[in-house]
């Protein structure tokens, strides 16, 4: 079975021999993918509406499958503590949905191992909301794949909080690891604020002076973030 790079991508961070739920499932591939592969012990996939459910069953006979237990629900409410289940995935999904996933259920987040989290946007608020609840970030990947960009988390229970502003909106982890893609991506969103500032100055008027101002401080932290990058 052939994952996308995005999924790839997430499926490399479970840990051997996880207790996996992969919540919003879709089709079930990165339970299947794991489970053929013989990385995890046990997996829950599962999805709050019922046609998901059913074409990830319909992959799961496809590989001859039966050991993936499929549930029905919102988030993590499909799951109870005494299910064991040590291993979360989260992926493509709105930051805040993932906020309000974790949240919901934060005894049972507090009771995992790990956090695998690709949230869509938002993601400085979840690096936040990490912290607050008691887990530290790991690691991060970021990768590109047919023309868009995704961020991978991975949380881990312990104490853990940023000093700077930019280590929260551009990620530790990412900024010290210094990839030529993430630099690429920052370089290319600098230049695209500083494209419409220099538009801006050219028009009259408040509404375009306050303009200026947020997008500059908000170039002037890409730019700290690409300090960081050696």
């Amino acid at each position: 079975m052939q994952l996308s790079k995005r999924l790839g991508a997430i499926a490399s961070l479970v840990p051997e021999g996880a207790r996996l739920v992969d919540v919003g499932t879709d089709h079930g591939y990165i339970p299947i993918y794991l489970t053929l592969n013989k990385k995890v012990s046990y997996a829950i996939a599962s999805d709050i509406n019922k046609g998901p459910l059913e074409s990830a069953k319909r992959n799961m006979d496809k590989y001859g499958l039966t050991t993936i237990e499929t549930r029905q629900g919102s988030g993590l409410q499909t799951i109870k503590i005494e299910d064991g289940m040590d291993t979360v995935v989260i992926a493509g999904m709105g930051g805040y949905l993932v906020h309000d996933i974790l949240e919901l259920d934060l005894e049972l987040v507090k009771s995992m191992k790990i956090l695998i989290l690709q949230p869509q946007n938002n993601i400085p608020e979840i690096r936040r909301y990490l912290h607050q609840i008691g887990f530290k970030i790991e690691q991060e990947k970021f990768l590109e794949e047919e023309g868009k960009y995704y961020n991978i988390i991975v949380a881990v229970p312990g104490e853990e909080n940023y000093n700077n502003i930019v280590d929260y909106e551009y990620g530790k982890y990412l900024l010290e690891e210094g990839s030529s893609l993430y630099k690429d991506w920052l370089q290319h969103k600098s230049k695209g604020y500083t494209d419409i500032i220099e538009k801006l100055k050219k028009i009259e008027g408040d509404q375009a002076t306050e303009r200026i101002a947020e997008l500059t401080e908000v170039n002037t932290l890409i730019e700290e973030a690409l300090k960081c990058i050696h």
